[in-house]
């Protein structure tokens, strides 16, 4: 049962460093299918929804900054042995608890936001968009980093959707590492009792 334990102790202390470095990346691609709208300020800037792209941007900031501090601590659990000490001490749990809890609040929090920016992206009314570029010279366009030749633009919510996935594995990861502190509470306790009865 011990060897088992410290086996999967091992392999979920790394699956949390891997989610939290899966959600940094994340965070630097999460406004992937807004860049478009970005280009457009340039030709049209009084477009009704080229704006979504700016209200975002405060977001994806502290995203990343959050998620930069997701790493440190999943790195922080690593220091402190998470991953191989047969005992936990206050060190052990303190870094478990505190990860765990940031790794969820900050998961529930992306949704929340992601959804939300999803719903406005969805919003925009890219067909009228594509009417109002088509006036625009073509050299507006290449000076812009645009296609002249594709005009519908990347509207795809592939980088919204896949938040669902990321923050899923951190939430999976923090709540098997939670499990994994408990079950091995109950192992130390199981074995202090063996040992008690022993020394009588």
């Amino acid at each position: 049962m011990y060897k088992l334990q410290m086996k999967f102790q091992r392999i979920i202390s790394y699956l949390c460093l891997a989610a939290t470095a899966l959600t940094f990346f994340y965070s630097l691609g999460v406004s992937t299918d807004t860049y478009f709208l970005y280009k457009v300020v340039a030709i049209k800037d009084t477009f009704k929804g080229v704006e979504m792209f700016y209200a975002m941007q405060p977001f994806n900031k502290e995203f990343t900054t959050y998620s930069i501090v997701l790493v440190i601590l999943a790195v922080l659990c690593l220091v402190a042995n998470n991953h191989v000490r047969r005992r936990y001490y206050v060190a052990n749990y303190c870094t478990i608890a505190i990860s765990s809890a940031a790794n969820i609040g900050v998961s529930i929090w992306g949704l929340i936001n992601v959804f939300h920016y999803k719903n406005m992206f969805l919003a925009v009314d890219f067909t009228e968009l594509t009417d109002l570029l088509k006036r625009a010279p073509a050299s507006v366009f290449i000076r812009n980093g645009l296609d002249p030749e594709n005009l519908a633009g990347p509207y795809s919510t592939f980088w919204f959707d896949i938040s669902a996935v990321v923050f899923g594995v951190l939430i999976f990861a923090s709540i098997l590492n939670i499990a994994n502190m408990i079950f091995k509470t109950v192992l130390m306790k199981k074995e202090k009792q063996l040992l008690a009865k022993g020394e009588e």
